[in-house]
């Protein structure tokens, strides 16, 4: 969510932007932008892994010369590093000439498990020179943006590797305040800044908490503690004062509104409230930027109203709600068939018996009785 906004941040104030969805297992950005997709559910977009099979698929089939001898161009993969015909631009016109493109993780349908989960990453490094082919896309990426922001999971897999330790200039560690995700999020902290710093390629890296809740405000301070000795030396490129600041201004609360919509608080928050989401990805704007921006331009109340309309639409729901509609029942209807299920032939049965037997005893005197 937040790397969603700030990428609306940075366009609202008129950064030419590019968002690249890297969460092969799980991908979800597109949902986040989905109202401004004319492919919404991206069951026609192909994308990051079909950026990198295509590739794979033609290094792995030798080329020949005419003569008969294998093709020796070390610069034949070229055509194929150009990661931008994926992308797609947004159908939003930002007032300051911004824009945001969009490259998904993949085509989306039934295959699309099986073509992330049957790459060979490690192949795709070590035998067919990704690492080369990826180094030409950020170059190609560099010249068209202002700025490229990739979302991917933190972890240890192949792909979130990549994205950790190769493709970033700076790199924004979200966790979440609980034992386990500080500590994994550290560690990977850690790893990446040792391992850009033996190759001699430094990175700033903004650690960053997310679905803050001050419900337990015991456990949150000790959380907090804990999540500043873990990450006591980030942001790196920062002095201890203003790394303590750092630590006070950016996290990012939970809202329990955005837990049932992927809703760009960009959208969903109003731009005066300095306690919101929107405010929170202001801050980590701001510093990732270094200052260059810090606030949203907003969207008019009439567009962020419209907006917000589309967000909260659902073709399930929508059916959901058509079908509540044909079955709702005018009072009349509704207890004639109340009627209907109350009736029970055993019952009638039985007091068709009781009148019978009331009819005969009615015939007889009480001394007869």
């Amino acid at each position: 969510m937040a790397l969603a906004n700030v990428a609306w941040i940075l366009s609202s104030n008129g950064k030419k932007v590019l968002v690249l969805d890297w969460d092969l297992e799980a991908p979800g950005l597109h949902r986040y932008l989905a109202p401004f997709l004319r492919d919404k559910d991206l069951t026609a977009s192909d994308g990051l892994i079909d950026f990198v099979i295509k590739f794979a698929t033609a290094a792995a089939t030798p080329l020949q010369e005419p003569a008969g001898e294998a093709h020796s161009d070390e610069d034949w993969f070229l055509p194929y590093a150009n990661i931008l015909r994926y992308a797609t631009s947004i159908q939003w016109k930002f007032e300051r000439g911004g824009t945001i493109d969009f490259i998904p993780a993949g085509r989306q349908g039934p295959s699309y498990s099986t073509r992330v989960n049957s790459f060979n990453w490690q192949f795709f490094y070590d035998r067919l020179g990704g690492g080369v082919l990826l180094e030409r896309a950020k170059d190609r990426m560099r010249d068209e943006y202002d700025y490229i922001l990739i979302d991917s999971r933190t972890g240890v897999s192949d792909t979130s590797g990549i994205c950790t330790v190769q493709m970033p200039d700076d790199l924004v560690i979200c966790f979440t305040l609980n034992n386990q995700s500080i500590e994994g999020a550290a560690a990977v902290a850690r790893s990446v800044y040792e391992q850009r710093t033996s190759a001699g390629k430094p990175i700033d890296i903004f650690p960053i908490a997310m679905r803050v809740e001050d419900g337990e405000k015991r456990k949150l301070e000790a959380r907090k503690i804990l999540a500043r000795e873990r990450f006591r030396a980030f942001p790196n490129h920062l002095g201890p004062e203003e790394r303590e600041r750092y630590r006070g201004e950016v996290q990012v609360f939970y809202v329990p509104y955005y837990a049932y919509e992927e809703i760009l608080a960009c959208v969903g928050d109003n731009f005066t409230d300095r306690f919101s989401v929107l405010a929170a990805c202001e801050q980590i704007t701001s510093y990732i930027t270094r200052n260059e921006v810090t606030r949203l331009v907003p969207l008019s109340e009439e567009d962020r109203q419209r907006i917000l309309r589309v967000y909260e639409e659902s073709p399930i729901l929508d059916k959901l709600r058509e079908q509540e509609r044909l079955v709702l029942l005018s009072e009349e209807d509704r207890s004639r068939i109340l009627r209907v299920y109350e009736e029970s032939p055993i019952v009638d049965k039985l007091l068709e018996q009781e009148q019978f037997a009331e009819g005969v005893l009615s015939r007889f005197s009480p001394k007869e009785q």
